[in-house]
This record gives C-alpha cells, structure tokens and sequence, in this order.
C-alpha cells in the first residue's frame, strides 16, 4: 500500500483454460479511498472467452450537477468585428518567423 492502490478482487477466478483449471490474472486496481466504495464481482457468462467479465460498482450516489450551461446570444454577436480583432491579434503576434532562435525565451 506504498503509493495508496488495493487490489479489489475478491478470490473469485477471472480466467479459465482449456485444461480446466482456473486463475486469477485480471485485476482491479484502485485508489486505497475508492476501494471502500467499490464492489468487485465476475460474471459466470464468459461469452465464449476464455476471461470472466469483471464487475466493479462504485457504491456512491452519482453527483449530478444542477447548474445551467451558459446561453450565449450567438445572433447578436458582432462576427464581423470577432473576424478583424482575430486577424489583427494574428498578425501583431505571429509566430512564423525562419529564425527559431528568435523564438525561445530564456
């Protein structure tokens, strides 16, 4: 627990193969205050792989933020005066220059 992960899976087996025996090679790593809310469970349908699905459920409300996106007035914008302010800042600050040393900042 050195840099604060657990493993979460609890003993069930996540893969078997063709001769029958079983592992546990498919992990779920999360942070050591995540894995307090975390259930960890496979699927006993492999769907034709030789892998059980992994499950893992965060046990904790979803939080959905109720605020509103901003509007914007986009039909009483001025694009006509955005398009020249663009051009002008374009070429006051441009960047095309063959000297790259001109470029760096030290």
């Amino acid at each position: 627990m050195q840099h604060n992960f657990v493993v979460l899976n609890t003993g069930q087996p996540t893969f078997h193969n063709n001769r029958g025996h079983y592992s546990h090679i498919n992990l779920t790593i999360v942070s050591s205050s995540l894995g307090t809310k975390c259930t960890w469970h496979t699927l006993n349908n492999t769907m034709g792989s030789d892998h059980m699905p992994v499950i893992t459920e965060i046990d904790e409300p979803l939080c959905i933020e109720t605020s509103m996106l901003p509007k914007w007035k986009l039909d009483a914008a001025d694009w006509r005066k955005y398009q020249d302010e663009c051009k002008s800042h374009i070429h006051e600050n441009s960047v095309y220059d063959d000297n790259i040393q001109s470029l760096l900042t030290m």
